[in-house]
């Protein structure tokens, strides 16, 4: 498990390293020299390194045991009962609950209408966009 996950971080940090190396490959073909060989020169140079890398911190995790300390509750003694941090009261769940039902119980009756939006007014939705080029199509 130890290799195989230093294995796979370095993998990763290899790729984005690739990734950094070819955005800025193409300014050595001023230098005049080949981009292609020069990749594959700066790629095979990097893997190595991530070969090194692995192998060390895998060694390091290896060799450096780390000690843990066991609780009560890990011995087997049962763990003291908690209380939670802050009791909700019911009325506060009861009022958030109730207010969206009667909102949506309004709109479905058709008392008030909502405002109506025009075409290259800003969209409500906050995108920044014109209402016709957002959620008006």
């Amino acid at each position: 498990m130890v290799l195989l996950r230093t294995t796979d971080e370095n993998w990763r940090q290899h790729l984005l390293e690739l990734d950094e190396v070819r955005e800025g490959i193409g300014l050595r073909a001023y230098g005049g020299t080949d981009p292609l060989v020069e990749f594959k020169r700066e790629a095979h140079r990097l893997f190595q390194e991530m070969i090194v890398r692995s192998e060390e911190e895998a060694m390091r995790f290896l060799l450096n045991p780390r000690l843990s300390v066991r609780t009560e509750a890990a011995e087997g003694r049962p763990a003291p009962p908690r209380m939670p941090a802050s009791p909700v009261a019911p009325s506060s769940i009861t009022s958030t609950t109730a207010a969206p039902a009667q909102s949506s119980r309004t709109s479905t009756s058709g008392a008030k209408p909502a405002p109506a939006v025009g075409r290259n007014d800003p969209c409500p939705c906050g995108s920044g966009k014109k209402y016709k080029h957002c959620h008006g199509r």
